[in-house]
């Protein structure tokens, strides 16, 4: 019997949390936006969109949100919409306990800029199209023309970019025939890769030679710096 009684009271422990948890659920649905936070993370280092671009993505403003009920918000919708925007990689729709709604976004982050002449646009990390913005500029390399094997290139670029010696050092790419030709952030001379093979032992060269030579005669002595021959550094002078 007094078994019975102890499973009875747990069972009704039970009802009773539902119907509360319930309750309260119905209550925070019944409430109405009372503001608006637009949370924008940015990629790398600056926003390439802002909070009042993406409301305007949306038709809204943010005072068309206010005293609608948050039971009448398609959070479902408002995240399909603003994860189409070109510069969002994801969104994230909710509200706390105070009818606060908040619209919180990840941008997508590039990695590469190409010039081909007549168009410029960024490759993102998932190697996909990206739009410039007008609200920031990505400190990425540059990339000179039309690439003849996007799949080597992205690999190529995602390699420079685990590299902190590549990021300091390398500021944009082109291609001459079969070789891969970096531009050098620092002096006046093109870093000739060669192929994409053997690429972080070519990387190992670079820094050795930076180190030990070029304090010795400046960054504007050589013109070409060519790391496509195997353990060797092959310089031309101006």
């Amino acid at each position: 019997m007094k078994l019975i009684k102890k499973y009875g009271t747990a069972v009704l422990g039970l009802i009773l949390i539902g119907l509360l948890v319930g309750f309260t659920e119905q209550r925070h649905a019944q409430r109405q936006v009372q503001r608006v936070e637009v949370l924008v993370h940015p990629a790398v280092g600056g926003l390439f969109t802002t909070p009042t671009e993406l409301l305007q993505h949306l038709d809204s403003e943010t005072d068309s949100f206010r005293g609608i009920y948050l039971e009448e918000i398609n959070s479902g919708l408002l995240e399909e919409k603003l994860s189409a925007h070109p510069m969002v990689q994801k969104a994230e729709v909710y509200f706390d306990w105070n009818g606060v709604l908040y619209l919180e976004v990840s941008q997508r982050e590039p990695i590469l800029r190409f010039f081909d002449g007549e168009e410029q646009f960024y490759w993102d990390e998932e190697g996909e199209k990206m739009p410039l913005s007008e609200h920031y500029t990505a400190h990425v390399p540059l990339f000179y023309g039309a690439p003849s094997d996007t799949a080597e290139l992205y690999d190529l670029v995602m390699a420079l970019r685990a590299d902190e010696f590549c990021c300091a050092h390398i500021s944009g790419i082109s291609e001459e025939g079969e070789d891969y030709v970096f531009t050098a952030r620092k002096g006046r001379h093109r870093i000739v890769l060669g192929s994409a093979d053997q690429f972080e032992e070519k990387m190992e060269r670079l820094q050795l030679f930076y180190e030990k030579t070029i304090p010795q005669v400046g960054w504007n002595k050589y013109s070409t710096v060519n790391l496509k021959y195997a353990g060797q550094v092959v310089c031309s002078t101006k």
